[in-house]
Protein backbone atom coordinates (compact mmCIF):
# COMPACT_ATOMS: atom_id res chain seq x y z
CA UNK A 1 0.00 0.00 0.00
CA UNK A 2 2.72 2.47 0.98
CA UNK A 3 4.75 1.51 -2.09
CA UNK A 4 1.80 2.32 -4.38
CA UNK A 5 1.30 5.74 -2.78
CA UNK A 6 5.01 6.57 -3.05
CA UNK A 7 5.07 5.53 -6.72
CA UNK A 8 1.90 7.56 -7.39
CA UNK A 9 3.35 10.67 -5.77
CA UNK A 10 6.59 10.16 -7.71
CA UNK A 11 4.74 9.87 -11.03
CA UNK A 12 2.67 12.99 -10.34
CA UNK A 13 5.78 14.91 -9.26
CA UNK A 14 7.73 13.90 -12.36
CA UNK A 15 4.77 14.77 -14.61
CA UNK A 16 4.44 18.25 -13.13
CA UNK A 17 8.19 18.84 -13.41
CA UNK A 18 8.27 17.68 -17.05
CA UNK A 19 5.33 19.97 -17.84
CA UNK A 20 6.96 22.99 -16.19
CA UNK A 21 10.30 22.32 -17.87
CA UNK A 22 8.62 21.85 -21.26
CA UNK A 23 6.62 25.06 -20.88
CA UNK A 24 9.75 26.98 -19.96
CA UNK A 25 11.93 25.44 -22.70
CA UNK A 26 9.44 25.50 -25.58
CA UNK A 27 7.54 28.71 -24.82
CA UNK A 28 8.90 31.07 -22.15
CA UNK A 29 12.52 30.81 -23.24
CA UNK A 30 11.76 31.83 -26.83
CA UNK A 31 8.78 34.19 -26.62
CA UNK A 32 8.82 35.82 -23.18
CA UNK A 33 11.20 38.75 -22.65
CA UNK A 34 13.63 38.83 -19.77
CA UNK A 35 13.54 41.82 -17.41
CA UNK A 36 16.31 43.53 -19.39
CA UNK A 37 14.57 42.83 -22.71
CA UNK A 38 11.31 44.18 -21.28
CA UNK A 39 13.07 47.47 -20.51
CA UNK A 40 14.33 47.59 -24.11
CA UNK A 41 10.83 46.88 -25.43
CA UNK A 42 9.38 49.69 -23.30
CA UNK A 43 11.94 52.14 -24.65
CA UNK A 44 11.30 50.88 -28.19
CA UNK A 45 7.58 51.59 -27.69
CA UNK A 46 8.44 55.16 -26.72
CA UNK A 47 10.66 55.53 -29.81
CA UNK A 48 7.83 54.14 -31.92
CA UNK A 49 5.38 56.78 -30.67
CA UNK A 50 7.95 59.49 -31.42
CA UNK A 51 8.67 58.22 -34.97
CA UNK A 52 7.42 59.97 -38.10
CA UNK A 53 5.81 56.78 -39.43
CA UNK A 54 3.74 56.42 -36.25
CA UNK A 55 2.70 60.09 -36.36
CA UNK A 56 1.49 59.58 -39.93
CA UNK A 57 -0.46 56.44 -38.96
CA UNK A 58 -1.98 58.13 -35.89
CA UNK A 59 -3.04 61.08 -38.03
CA UNK A 60 -5.10 58.94 -40.43
CA UNK A 61 -6.11 55.92 -38.29
CA UNK A 62 -7.46 55.23 -34.83
CA UNK A 63 -4.65 53.59 -32.86
CA UNK A 64 -6.07 50.98 -30.49
CA UNK A 65 -2.95 49.54 -28.84
CA UNK A 66 0.81 49.10 -28.87
CA UNK A 67 1.94 45.51 -28.38
CA UNK A 68 5.64 44.78 -27.85
CA UNK A 69 6.79 41.30 -28.85
CA UNK A 70 9.95 39.22 -29.07
CA UNK A 71 10.71 36.07 -31.05
CA UNK A 72 14.06 34.45 -30.32
CA UNK A 73 13.20 31.22 -32.13
CA UNK A 74 13.54 32.50 -35.72
CA UNK A 75 17.28 33.05 -35.57
CA UNK A 76 17.20 36.84 -35.49
CA UNK A 77 19.65 38.60 -33.23
CA UNK A 78 19.29 41.47 -30.80
CA UNK A 79 17.60 43.96 -31.36
CA UNK A 80 16.11 42.70 -34.61
CA UNK A 81 14.17 39.91 -32.89
CA UNK A 82 12.02 42.54 -31.14
CA UNK A 83 9.18 44.54 -32.64
CA UNK A 84 6.34 46.80 -31.66
CA UNK A 85 2.91 46.16 -33.13
CA UNK A 86 0.72 49.23 -33.58
CA UNK A 87 -2.86 48.01 -33.78
CA UNK A 88 -5.43 50.19 -35.50
CA UNK A 89 -9.04 49.54 -36.48
CA UNK A 90 -8.02 48.57 -40.02
CA UNK A 91 -4.47 47.19 -39.91
CA UNK A 92 -1.63 46.23 -37.63
CA UNK A 93 1.71 47.90 -38.33
CA UNK A 94 5.06 46.39 -37.32
CA UNK A 95 7.82 48.72 -36.15
CA UNK A 96 11.43 47.54 -35.91
CA UNK A 97 14.81 49.09 -35.18
CA UNK A 98 16.53 50.87 -38.06
CA UNK A 99 20.03 49.78 -37.05
CA UNK A 100 21.91 47.78 -34.42
CA UNK A 101 21.94 50.72 -31.99
CA UNK A 102 18.13 51.05 -32.23
CA UNK A 103 18.31 54.83 -32.15
CA UNK A 104 15.26 55.08 -34.40
CA UNK A 105 12.20 52.93 -35.10
CA UNK A 106 10.67 52.60 -38.54
CA UNK A 107 7.76 50.85 -40.18
CA UNK A 108 8.82 47.30 -41.00
CA UNK A 109 5.57 45.83 -42.29
CA UNK A 110 1.84 45.63 -41.90
CA UNK A 111 -0.99 43.12 -41.98
CA UNK A 112 -4.75 43.21 -41.75
CA UNK A 113 -6.21 43.32 -38.28
CA UNK A 114 -7.92 40.12 -37.20
CA UNK A 115 -10.78 41.89 -35.51
CA UNK A 116 -12.04 44.24 -38.23
CA UNK A 117 -15.57 42.81 -38.04
CA UNK A 118 -15.69 42.52 -34.26
CA UNK A 119 -17.05 45.11 -31.89
CA UNK A 120 -14.51 46.97 -29.79
CA UNK A 121 -14.88 45.74 -26.22
CA UNK A 122 -13.16 48.59 -24.39
CA UNK A 123 -13.98 50.60 -22.35
CA UNK A 124 -15.83 48.06 -20.21
CA UNK A 125 -19.48 48.75 -19.53
CA UNK A 126 -20.00 48.43 -15.80
CA UNK A 127 -23.56 48.03 -14.62
CA UNK A 128 -24.39 49.68 -11.32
Amino acid sequence: MKKTIVIGVLVVSLSVNFYLFGKWFFWDLWYEPTEEEQIYLNQMAQLTVESEDYQHIAKYSDVIALAPSINKSTGGHFPFNMEIEVKTTKKTFLFTCDDATCSKMSLGGEYLATYTDEDILLPFKISK
